[in-house]
């Protein structure tokens, strides 16, 4: 008797990636001349910008997003300005994670994106000017302690948000806010106030 033998045709498939990977995208990062400059790419980038001690800088990418090719980049921290430049298209986000300093100046422009620079594990220190900038639906956050040596000018074309708890304070010598300005505490700083000038903006406390 024969023994009973049955076969099955099996067809290779290939699974789609997820909708997540797709849209994640690579940014490159790039030294010139002292200055550090984050490019983000035409997808949905997402990035966290940390500092694991004083001389280093880590840039990690999150939800599927890739650093020249990359999980993370490790590099010396520079010695002059942070430049982000997030405006290939796509919803960007980019948070920026204390303890943190910018030895230079912070300029940082996430197109339609969303940035957060969070000060509530250590403060993030700018030494020079803070230029910050979104379009279309964009958002700015500052949260907790945020401080900033030149002058503060940020554009968010959705919302600009201050939040902050009575431990932890933003700190502006001046500051132009061409944007909604919304302030979520009771205890904020107007430290300098001749030198502080928000313009068109509408002040919540």
């Amino acid at each position: 008797m024969q023994p009973d033998i049955r076969t099955a045709s099996v067809r290779a498939t290939i699974e789609p990636l997820d909708a997540r990977m797709l849209l994640a995208g690579n940014v490159s990062v790039a030294s010139n001349d002292g200055e550090l400059v984050i490019l983000g790419d035409g997808r949905a980038n997402q990035i966290l910008v940390t500092q694991p001690n004083k001389r280093t800088l880590r840039i990690s990418g999150v939800s599927g997003t890739t650093i020249n090719g990359k999980q993370f980049v490790k590099l010396a921290r520079p010695a002059g300005d942070l430049s982000i430049r997030m405006t290939q298209g796509g919803r960007d986000r980019v948070a920026i994670q204390g303890p943190f300093v910018v030895s230079g100046d912070l300029n940082a422009d996430v197109g339609k994106g969303n940035l957060l620079i969070e000060g509530s594990s250590g403060a993030v220190k700018v030494t020079g000017d803070l230029n910050a900038r979104t379009r279309s639906a964009g958002d700015v956050t500052l949260r907790n302690e945020v401080r900033v040596g030149g002058a503060s000018t940020i554009n968010a074309a959705n919302s600009l948000n201050i939040a902050a708890g009575h431990a932890h304070v933003p700190v502006f010598n001046a500051g132009a806010f061409g944007s909604s300005l919304e302030i979520d505490n009771p205890f904020y700083p107007m430290t300098r106030p001749k030198k502080f000038r928000p313009k068109t903006s509408s002040w919540t406390c």
